[in-house]
């Protein structure tokens, strides 16, 4: 359930920005006016507005600040490898090593004992 409450949340952050990048709204000459559709948009507008990443500038009119999106964009991703790789490290995932006598490479906790 929660995968894909998280893919929702995902569309609209891709639908928010997709807006301004098709309209070229990437300065505050080129600024476009847009009132979201649906409650997540509208959501996930405020929070890039919030974030800098968009910038209004009047009434329901926005552009994307592109190198601001893209430190974002680069800070979300390193902040999701971070997540995963506590996650893969923290709970016991399986990890390889190499089998004892043998020099074979065999998966800890797949088809033998947990060591």
């Amino acid at each position: 359930m929660a995968t894909a409450a998280a893919a929702v949340v995902a569309r609209a952050r891709r639908d928010v920005v997709s807006h301004f990048m098709q309209a070229n709204a990437v300065s505050a000459d080129s600024a476009s006016t847009w009132i979201p559709d649906r409650p997540l948009q509208q959501r996930a507008l405020a929070r890039f507005i919030h974030r800098g990443v968009i910038v209004e500038t009047g009434k329901d009119t926005y552009y994307l600040d592109v190198p601001e999106y893209d430190r974002w964009s680069r800070s979300r991703r390193r902040r999701l490898a971070v997540s995963i790789n506590w996650r893969s490290t923290s709970f016991g995932s399986p990890t390889t090593a190499i089998s004892a006598g043998t020099c074979q490479p065999m998966r800890l906790g797949v088809g033998s004992t947990w060591m």
